[in-house]
């Protein structure tokens, strides 16, 4: 008799353990995309910031002859395609804004970029829809 009773107990058991997966599981995965959508937008911030600081900096060491403003924008875009952000893409919505501030001997460039950023899960998580960065460096080579 208690083989029998065992076998009913262990059929009992195994519905609970379905109803307890069914009812963790979207959970568990809700959780885990979840993560993945953040991880991707810190990556895109991250990339978005480093490409403002690198592009900058670059533009900065220049010498006084050329554009500052414009080898800023060349070397922003080149870095961000570091990062998958290509800004000559049709559905990819770049802007990049630099100009140039004070006078010898303190002459600074400023740099700002804001691309659209695309979630991976449009929908199960909240997400930013823009990126944003912004960086000031003074120029090394004054006119």
């Amino acid at each position: 008799m208690k083989a029998y009773a065992g076998s009913v107990r262990s059929r009992r058991r195994s519905g609970n353990n379905a109803i307890e997966f069914a009812l963790v599981m979207p959970t568990f995965i809700l959780l885990v995309f979840g993560m993945m959508e953040y991880s991707w937008a810190f990556f895109m911030r991250t990339g978005v910031i480093n490409s403002v600081r690198s592009g900058c900096r670059t533009a900065v060491v220049v010498h006084p002859d050329d554009d500052p403003a414009a080898v800023a924008e060349q070397a922003i875009e080149d870095a961000l395609l570091i990062y998958t952000i290509d800004c000559q893409e049709l559905n990819t919505t770049c802007q990049i804004n630099t100009s140039l501030s004070g006078s010898s001997p303190s002459e600074q460039l400023d740099c700002e970029v804001e691309v659209n950023y695309e979630p991976i899960m449009a929908g199960l998580v909240t997400a930013p829809t823009q990126i944003q960065a912004a960086t000031s460096m003074v120029l090394e080579l004054q006119r």
